[in-house]
């Protein structure tokens, strides 16, 4: 019905993926004719991703078809927001084609829709760009989405009806632009607005079983500083993509495959990492 939606053949993608991880790590539905085959021959029947002749991802994996991009939902990146499959990490073709996708329909007001806004912000941040993000929150704190006691209408200018989707979302929008973690990752400031000079927040959890209790910045003096507590011994992968020049820490740190802009961090089960970085 749906015709190969790049949502429908993502979520088939992950939801096979984590049957297949699950079961390895517990040592279930092992060998031949079992569900890990079994499974792994679907996943592998997939149909791609595509990408427009304009450079975009598309909606739909299906060739001939276009896209409507002043529309207000964002489903075709969920890849991107939350479940992280296309990063920059991951290869460049895909995360350009979302990073054009999202420039696309930024281009339109998202039909004036609150949660329009929201998804496209948590979609920004994941594709740092922090330009995104900060035109999108200033959208929603200035056009009238906010009542005078903080809750939020579905559409601009107080219009239509009352709804939670953007003061429930901000919030996360603010940590995500801030903090962006995965198995084994941690990325600081991913897509922080120029004009948030500096700050802090304290106690976000992490997608490795990590806690940040406390982040701090000052972009003019480009520093830096974090403490993490990890309930697991774990190496964790530490990025700021602007470039680390220098890192002190209570903890080991090596170099990183990925360059410049990581490092990586050994950390204990219940122990604190304290870091101090020097971003270039």
């Amino acid at each position: 019905m749906a015709l190969n939606s790049t949502f429908d053949v993502f979520g088939a993608k992950w939801t096979l993926k984590t049957l297949i991880n699950t079961c390895n790590i517990l040592g279930l539905e092992q060998g031949s004719g079992q569900g890990v085959q079994r499974w792994t021959a679907i996943l592998n029947k997939l149909p791609p991703y595509l990408v427009h002749s304009d450079g975009a991802l598309q909606e739909w994996a299906w060739p001939g078809l276009t896209d409507n991009y002043n529309h207000r939902h964002s489903s075709m990146l969920l890849p991107v927001w939350p479940y992280r499959e296309i990063t920059p990490e991951a290869g460049s073709t895909m995360y350009n084609a979302a990073k054009t996708l999202l420039s696309l329909k930024d281009g339109f007001p998202y039909e004036n829709t609150g949660h329009g806004y929201c998804h496209a912000s948590l979609i920004a941040a994941g594709l740092k760009n922090a330009t995104s993000v900060s035109n999108h929150l200033l959208t929603l704190t200035k056009n009238g989405y906010y009542y005078k006691g903080l809750a939020t209408s579905h559409t601009g200018n107080h219009g239509t009806f009352f709804t939670t989707d953007t003061c429930n979302t901000v919030p996360a929008i603010m940590m995500e632009m801030l903090i962006s973690s995965d198995t084994g990752v941690l990325e600081l400031l991913p897509a922080i607005p120029t004009s948030l000079n500096q700050g802090s927040i304290s106690g976000v959890k992490g997608r490795s079983r990590f806690t940040v209790q406390n982040l701090s910045w000052n972009l003019s003096s480009k520093s830096v500083t974090c403490s993490v507590k990890s309930d697991i011994t774990q190496s964790l992968t530490l990025i700021e993509r602007k470039g680390i020049n220098t890192i002190s820490a209570n903890v080991t740190v090596s170099s990183s495959p990925l360059g410049s802009i990581a490092r990586v961090l050994q950390l204990t089960a219940g122990g604190t990492a304290n870091i101090t970085i020097g971003t270039n």
